[in-house]
């Protein structure tokens, strides 16, 4: 029995309207890398999405962490480690929505988001309001 072309190694049929139309998208770009034997420029836009998604995934780590620090403070439980580490999470938070925003940036112009680094806490800290 031959493998069904609507479902990846091991993993269930795509249903219909069950993923995102990006999520769908990669599937697609996987089968067809999977089918075709095209490695290099897939894979290439396969680790910018999983990159991405690493920009994200520590967004959502800090955003929860400061939710969490906060709650200690709005119950007068911090300590003063707690305080620093709140400050800590503002700044690094501020550098990665910062990040998010130029690579985003960086996708629209059709320039290579990759090249978009980190900017340090001082750049990102004294910008004008």
């Amino acid at each position: 029995m031959g493998r069904s072309p609507y479902s990846l190694t091991n993993e269930e049929p795509i249903a219909r309207g069950s993923r995102s139309l990006v999520d769908r998208l990669f599937v697609c770009l996987r089968l067809f890398r999977e089918y075709r034997g095209l490695g290099p420029a897939l894979m290439r836009m396969s680790r910018k999405r999983e990159t991405m998604d690493d920009v994200h995934a520590h967004i959502e780590e800090l955003v929860a962490e400061e939710h969490r620090l906060w709650q200690l403070e709005s119950d007068s439980n911090a300590t003063d480690a707690d305080r620093e580490r709140l400050a800590h999470v503002k700044v690094e938070l501020d550098r990665y929505w910062d990040l998010l925003r130029r690579r985003r940036a960086a996708a629209e112009a059709g320039v290579d988001e990759e090249s978009v680094g980190l900017r340090s806490e001082t750049t990102v800290e004294n910008y004008l309001q």
